[in-house]
């Protein structure tokens, strides 16, 4: 009850800034008191008693350091706030404001009794003092209202009691008392309004951050459940993907051909869906760092071949890859990547026609270009397909096409690698997508070494140890690799590997999935085990998983073994080691 006397209703909707804003002004007022009365006694140095200025003055600045340090303490203890205090708070903020009036009241009438001369600055000093008073106690108005009410009281009462020969004279204080009365009402309503909105911005910065922290909590949330949903989605398909692989090369009726090469081009979009949201997620975590080198073209030409042939060929599109001697100075597992998304765009969008893949010579160095029969575009839309999502209308309602992802992701590498984007393209005649790289430094060795490696098959012949818990797929693995004219041992353990060493011999390759199934070994700890015991004996080491952390990322190139994430391309597998066999 006594709250609602002692303050106005805004006034105990932001009690606590309020009163920080009343403790923050009380020392500048009482220091600039100080400061007045200083000048006036200066002014009045041969009409006022010394002792009685001196005293004032030393009883003032006693008062002054006693409220300093009590709205110190206030501000840093915060006991004000507690329940119960504003009322005594309020009670204590009253009698302030009246002791202060009153002192510089007694003053004024002091001098008015006297008739000193300059009234009229000391009365400007006064309603200095006051407007001071207002801008640290206007925060409660109605507690400034009291104070100077029972100032006007008192001085009224006084006056016509002692001193009425002054009573008139008086008025004259009245009138600037009423006057910072109203002056008050008017600072009152801003400096709560300013409040009001410092606690508006304060509660919508909180619940900004509560908000951004509950959103920072699903998504945390849903990439771990994507992520868990990912691995797990990842072997079945991993073994869906070596079925299907079998079944193709197995099979003998040509009727069945046209429905198998629509479930390679289901499936092969779906690995690439797979593919491209987990590189979109590595680079927008920072983890892709290139690492440049110089690399004969001729390379990277020869992969994307063995990869996508059959599956251009197989929508009964023409397919050619321009050989080239051209050497770049680039990331060749990102130059890799972004061709391979340009080439899947085009299999996507062509239905007649063909698909090329050559190289140009550019100013700035060697452009390396997709060409396509297929859709095409036009110019509006060149400018917004390289964003996150971004399929073309035409494509919107396809059962296979992935989710838009792969050009996205191409501009991304582009930009990482600092390489400029070719891209032309004519609505229904068909576009072209490339990426222009620095020349790089050519070799006798390697380039003779492409040439070897372009024409030779390091696969067959060679010894395999085949680490793969699940038997469906350590199956398909094992008639994979065996098509190739190699030799496959399957293990199921460390301790199974080091039987196979001793019984068979060193191996040239070991192929292993990450995880086995056993609480305390991993792929990576057969791996291990085999470079001890094949000291003399160089071999070449692949990890297949499902785990797609950047943590296993960074261990498998601290150990040299290269990583493949499930599902795995049977083509692009061959290729893939017979580059690290002639290794």
């Amino acid at each position: 009850m006594l709250n609602h006397i002692l303050y106005t209703r805004r006034e105990l909707a932001v009690h606590p800034e309020a009163m920080t804003h009343f403790l923050k002004g009380v020392p500048p007022t009482m220091m600039v008191q100080i400061f007045l009365i200083l000048i006036t006694g200066f002014l009045y140095y041969d009409y006022v008693l010394h002792t009685l200025m001196w005293g004032f003055s030393i009883i003032l600045v006693g008062i002054t350091l006693f409220l300093i340090l009590l709205s110190r303490y206030l501000m840093h203890s915060g006991s004000w706030c507690r329940q119960g205090h504003s009322v005594r708070v309020g009670f204590a903020i009253i009698f302030l404001v009246f002791a202060m009036f009153m002192v510089w009241n007694a003053y004024i009438l002091y001098v008015l009794y006297y008739r000193f001369p300059n009234f009229s600055l000391i009365l400007l000093f006064a309603c200095t003092l006051g407007i001071l008073a207002i801008s640290a106690i206007g925060s409660f108005s109605k507690l400034f209202y009291y104070g100077i009410a029972l100032t006007i009281a008192t001085r009224f009462l006084l006056v016509s009691i002692f001193v009425p020969e002054i009573f008139y004279s008086s008025l004259i204080v009245t009138t600037a008392d009423i006057l910072l009365s109203v002056f008050v009402f008017l600072y009152n309503r801003k400096i709560i309004e300013s409040i009001e909105f410092k606690v508006q911005n304060a509660n919508l910065v909180e619940d900004l951050k509560n908000k951004n922290s509950h959103l920072e909590n699903i998504t945390l949330s849903q990439s771990r459940y994507l992520s868990a949903a990912s691995h797990d989605l990842r072997q079945p398909l991993h073994a869906l993907s070596l079925i299907i692989n079998d079944i193709k090369n197995k099979n003998d009726d040509a009727a069945l051909n046209p429905n198998i090469m629509q479930m390679c081009h289901a499936l092969d979009a779906l690995i690439v869906s797979f593919d491209s949201m987990h590189k979109l997620s590595q680079l927008d975590s920072g983890v892709v760092k290139p690492v440049l080198t110089n690399f004969p073209l001729a390379r990277v030409l020869n992969r994307l071949n063995e990869e996508f042939q059959d599956i251009v060929r197989g929508k009964d599109l023409s397919w050619r890859v321009v050989p080239s001697q051209s050497w770049v100075y680039s990331d060749e597992a990102l130059v890799h990547q972004v061709l391979s998304h340009y080439i899947v765009n085009a299999i996507t969008f062509t239905h007649f026609g063909g698909i090329l893949v050559g190289v140009h010579p550019r100013q700035d160095g060697w452009g390396v270009a997709v060409y396509d029969t297929g859709e095409g575009m036009t110019q509006e839309k060149i400018n917004t397909i390289f964003g996150d999502a971004q399929r073309l209308q035409q494509a919107e309602q396809r059962d296979v096409g992935g989710v838009g992802l792969g050009l996205a992701i191409a501009n991304r590498l582009a930009r990482l690698l600092k390489a400029p984007l070719e891209v032309r393209s004519n609505l229904q005649r068909g576009s072209m997508f490339g990426i222009v790289l620095p020349r790089g430094v050519v070799t006798e060795k390697g380039s003779s070494r492409e040439t070897l490696l372009l024409n030779t098959d390091f696969l067959s012949g060679k010894k395999v140890a085949l680490l793969e818990d699940n038997f469906d797929v350590a199956q398909e693995l094992e008639s994979l690799l065996g098509s190739w004219g190699m030799d496959v041992t399957h293990v199921l353990s460390a301790q199974m590997l080091e039987e196979a060493c001793d019984e068979e011999g060193a191996f040239d390759l070991i192929v292993a999935d990450y995880h086995l199934g056993l609480s305390d070994e991993t792929g990576m700890d057969s791996i291990r085990l085999l470079k001890q015991r094949q000291k003399t004996h160089a071999f070449k080491s692949v990890l297949i998983s499902g785990d797609t952390s950047n943590d296993l990322v960074q261990l498998t190139q601290q150990e040299n073994v290269l990583l493949l994430s499930k599902p795995i391309r049977p083509a692009r597998f061959r290729v893939l080691l017979n580059q690290l066999l002639a290794g």
